[in-house]
Formats: C-alpha cells, structure tokens, sequence
C-alpha cells in the first residue's frame, strides 16, 4: 500500500473515540523498520506529508529568526525535531540547538548531517529530559496534535520549566479541518498552501 493510499484509509477510517488514546491507533514511531521507511518521506521534496519542504522550512526559520528572536541567535530546543531539517538552518545562522525525536532513523540521520553543530537526543518527549535555559522552543507541523489532552498538558508544563524566564514556545498545532484538508490535497496531488491555513489563528499565549 502506498503512503498516499495509507493516509486515504485513516482519513476515512471511522475512530472510536472511546479508545482514541489508550494506544491502539498509535503509530509505531520508534520503531526501526518503520522510521527508516518514514525518513524517506520525510526527506522527500515530492511532497509535504512528513515534513514541509526545504524551500518552505528554510523560509520558516528566517521568518522565526527576524520575528519572534529579532535576528538574533539563542539556544533553541527543538521538540520532535525529526531528522533535524530545522535544526539545520538555525544552526547554519549559530543558533546552539538541541532536538528531541522518537524515531532512531531520524536521529541518526540528523546525527550525521549535524555532527557537533547540534545535541541531539533520541527519546520520547514525555519522558525524556528537555534540560533548561532555552530562548525559544518549538513544536512545528501538527507535532502537539499527536498526543492525548493529559499528554499535551505534561509536555507543555515541562517545555515551560526548560525555557529561561524570557523565553518563548513556537508551538503549531493543526486543527482537525486543517489535516483533513491537507490529507485530501496531497491524496488529490494539489498544493495544500494556502487553502487549509487559517493565518487568522495565530496568537500569543504568555506563561
């Protein structure tokens, strides 16, 4: 089965919500197997499924670094950093980062694009710890959306304590029209941006 047929059965698969958390619908993200085949997807420049690609990332990143750092460096935490796409821009502008993921392909595969320039840890975020004295810390692409209510309360309460007392979270988290609408785009081969991104919901939350 194709990864787009894939995502097509779980979009039109009915949840019972009953059981949504208890782990039965939960994917196997550490894994080895199955994060090997999902780096691929996320190194792909074919589509936007795993990861954005490298054009809009790079984008992203200096949209963060002249917005919300004020073109200026700090150490950033990345939460669920994948194969470290963003880490590897904010370290090209000497940003002194750290990354958290789940999936041993993709540390790995961060590990050796990174070297020395990164720490990177391969871990779940709800357990593992985060250290502290971040300036900015970031949770992009739906990432938040993953986890139960209670889960997203503990990671959010543990992102806090790792900030310093000026610091901010980035967090980006989907709404349910936003990834089915992204799910339906990508199946239907069209370019989900603008159309499922409802700018008018960025806020500012402080600690």
């Amino acid at each position: 089965m194709s990864l787009k047929d894939s995502l097509n059965a779980i979009i039109n698969k009915k949840v019972d919500e009953e059981i949504l958390w208890d782990g039965v619908y939960k994917i196997p993200w550490d894994d080895p197997d199955f994060s090997r085949r999902m780096l691929a997807e996320h190194l792909s420049q074919e589509h936007d499924l795993a990861s954005r690609k490298d054009q809009m990332i790079r984008k992203q990143v200096q949209w963060i670094h002249e917005n919300i750092r004020n073109n200026t460096p700090a150490k950033l935490l990345d939460i669920g950093c994948g194969p470290g796409l963003y880490i590897e821009q904010f370290a090209s502008m000497d940003y002194d980062c750290c990354g958290i993921d789940f999936s041993p392909a993709s540390i790995e595969y961060a590990k050796s694009q990174l070297g020395e320039k990164a720490k990177l840890i391969h871990g779940d975020i709800r357990s593992v710890d985060f250290g502290g004295g971040y300036d900015l810390a970031i949770m992009v692409f739906g990432e938040f959306n993953v986890f139960s209510p209670d889960e997203c309360k503990k990671i959010l309460k543990k992102t806090f304590e790792a900030l310093s007392p000026d610091g901010k979270l980035l967090l980006e988290a989907h709404t349910f029209k936003a990834v089915e609408c992204i799910g339906r785009a990508q199946i239907a081969g069209t370019n989900p941006l603008p159309a499922c991104w409802d700018y008018s919901q960025i806020i500012r939350i402080s600690a």
